[in-house]
């Protein structure tokens, strides 16, 4: 839909609905969670039944609504094709979903030893993101 459009549904929806979250999922498109439901506690719940830590997790996303799980996860990677301030978000940028950006990265979360995903970092908004420079070609 219009932006602006958006905009004037997600005032009305928090106005009539105060315990309502929101998310952009992609430019022309929000959706609406009940407050305190994010990908990022999602990732949690998902953790605590598998029984791992949530810094010895890794994420790929593109969008906004994303950046809650690259808040709690132990490696955030960016897809290219994401706005910038998503990817600046993010550990890795991976190359964009239409260059196979998905397997170049789960290759290199798993190529990531366990130290590097449990070893103390400095907060993510205190790094610069390593970028992809190249299409992965699944080598």
């Amino acid at each position: 839909g219009d932006p602006e459009v958006l905009a004037q549904v997600e005032r009305r929806a928090r106005e009539r609905l105060p315990a309502l979250t929101s998310a952009y999922t992609a430019a022309r498109c929000i959706d609406f969670y009940p407050a305190g439901v994010s990908k990022a506690s999602g990732l949690a719940l998902l953790a605590d039944h598998l029984g791992l830590e949530l810094r010895r997790t890794a994420v790929v996303g593109d969008y906004y609504n994303d950046l809650s799980m690259f808040d709690v996860a132990g490696l955030a990677v960016a897809m290219g094709n994401a706005p910038a301030d998503v990817q600046a978000a993010a550990d890795l940028v991976a190359p964009s979903n239409d260059e196979g950006g998905a397997a170049w990265a789960l290759k290199q979360a798993l190529q990531m030893s366990t130290t590097e995903l449990v070893q103390e970092a400095p907060p993510r908004a205190l790094r610069a993101p390593v970028v992809a420079q190249q299409t992965y070609q699944g080598h």
